[in-house]
């Protein structure tokens, strides 16, 4: 698994990207989301909460931070931050301004029944903000599915445990990769489980364990306008997110996008996609701009990384973007 989530873009060597930078384009992405007067607030605490942290995957590439582009919707500042690791398994802790203080504090009682064992060769954590409120995402991978899951077992529900049990005995090449509580309105309100489909496994068939017959082929369609070709399984890799709490959609991700130079043509791919599902084009033909205009001279860096669609569960179909400054 660990030749599925190191990154190949990204040169030898990643640098801790400047806090006084990050804090700069953090403050241009929330003025071109829409946030306003409190724009430099907001990527104040964000620049200060960020950290380089030891992990590395083929989405961040070892970046502290990533701006999440979510269609149908308005423009909006979503984001994700890596969270100093430095004291993890004893203790987790999120930084003030991220999220309201009652979401930290039921995300913090969470993190306790998880087992984090970071390393150079995982994520790490991270502090995901978006619509639907505040989530902690955690690496759980380990030797078989089994031993996954219990890395968070505690902190299921008996019928969650269940739902994950029946899963990991009639799936076929998908394995626990990252654990995510969502956290709203001061509780817990939803627990997701991200699969990594092993090498030459097919998306649709997973999918297909998941949702109804068609929900491969809506999600196909999109990653197809966005890519420029049809996805297979060799367009790895790939993750499917599903909750554990409750039935709901599925999510469908790739990194394979960050293997493709941020040329004209792979912008106006993605710009176009979020006109077609009612998503804030403009503010994704900006950011990506600004992104890319951060980038110095002579590097090798991609900030368009990852897609996901989610489906199914009685929702619209949805398209999420992740764009990733350098960290040069």
């Amino acid at each position: 698994m660990a030749d599925d989530l190191r990154d190949d873009t990204a040169g030898p060597a990643v640098r801790r990207l400047d806090r006084d930078a990050l804090e700069r384009i953090v403050h241009q992405a929330a003025l071109l989301a829409g946030v306003g007067k409190s724009a430099r607030g907001v990527a104040h605490f964000v620049a200060a909460a960020a950290r380089a942290g030891n992990g590395r995957s083929c989405l961040d590439a070892g970046a502290p931070i990533q701006l999440l582009l979510d269609a149908p919707g308005p423009p909006s500042l979503s984001f994700g931050v890596r969270l100093d690791d430095s004291h993890i398994p004893l203790a987790i802790q999120i930084p003030d301004g991220l999220a309201d203080d009652s979401d930290t504090q039921a995300l913090m009682a969470v993190a306790r029944a998880i087992d984090f064992r970071p390393s150079s060769d995982t994520f790490g954590v991270w502090l995901l903000r978006d619509a639907e409120g505040a989530s902690l995402v955690a690496d759980v991978r380990a030797a078989s599915g089994q031993a996954a899951l219990q890395r968070f077992t505690a902190l299921l529900s008996s019928a969650a445990r269940a739902r994950a049990e029946r899963w990991l005995a009639s799936l076929d090449g998908a394995v626990p990769w990252a654990v995510a509580v969502n956290a709203r309105g001061g509780r817990v309100h939803a627990v997701h489980l991200r699969w990594s489909l092993r090498r030459g496994v097919a998306p649709a068939t997973v999918t297909r364990a998941f949702a109804t017959e068609g929900a491969w082929g809506e999600a196909r369609a999109v990653f197809e306008q966005v890519l420029g070709e049809a996805p297979t399984e060799h367009s790895r890799p790939w993750q499917i997110a599903t909750r554990l709490d409750e039935e709901g959609p599925v999510c469908i991700a790739t990194s394979a996008w960050a293997r493709r130079l941020d040329t004209e043509v792979k912008r106006a791919r993605l710009v176009s996609a979020f006109e077609q599902l009612g998503g804030p084009s403009r503010q994704v033909d900006a950011t990506w701009r600004l992104l890319r205009q951060q980038i110095p001279p002579n590097v090798h860096w991609m900030v368009g990384r990852g897609l996901e669609v989610r489906v199914g569960g009685g929702e619209p179909l949805a398209l999420r973007a992740v764009l990733v400054p350098a960290t040069h």
